[in-house]
């Protein structure tokens, strides 16, 4: 499915005090086009039975230039303003991190075991997909965890 490019297209994205977002709109509007094509991890989407649930902000770091991995330092209900894919980019940008909104897939349950992974009172299912909306890890570091993504 062609993506949109959502950090570098300047008329989709927002800018202030020199961090760079994609704007509500442009965001929203890929969300819905990968929930539109049923985008999954592990393709467990059915839209018989499941559903996206809401849209988290991911804020990863990637604190050394050795380290092949970025880590998730925070994770927050999405509250569909710019302001807090702002404040995110901020975070993300002290710690060479990123910002991705994600959204998973869910299972409505009345039955939810004591064990079960929960969310929102449903079955968490898949991690369904993320879009990245900025990038402040160093494009070495960038290039080598995309390829060893791309391996994996």
């Amino acid at each position: 499915m062609p993506t949109v490019n959502l950090s570098t297209d300047t008329n989709l994205t927002a800018t202030f005090r020199g961090l760079t977002v994609p704007t509500v709109e442009a965001l929203c509007a890929e969300l819905h086009a990968r929930r539109a094509a049923g985008e999954s991890l592990n393709g467990t989407y059915d839209a018989g039975t499941t559903h996206y649930g809401r849209p988290y902000v991911l804020i990863t770091s990637h604190l050394e230039e050795n380290y092949e991995d970025e880590i998730v330092v925070q994770r927050l209900p999405w509250d569909h303003t710019v302001w807090s894919l702002l404040e995110a980019a901020e975070t993300a940008k002290a710690g060479n991190g990123a910002v991705y909104v994600e959204q998973a897939v869910l299972l409505a349950s009345d039955n939810i075991d004591e064990d079960a992974s929960e969310e929102d009172g449903c079955l968490y299912l898949d991690e369904g997909f993320s879009v990245m909306v900025a990038d402040f890890m160093p494009a070495p570091a960038r290039a080598r965890l995309d390829a060893q993504n791309n391996n994996a």
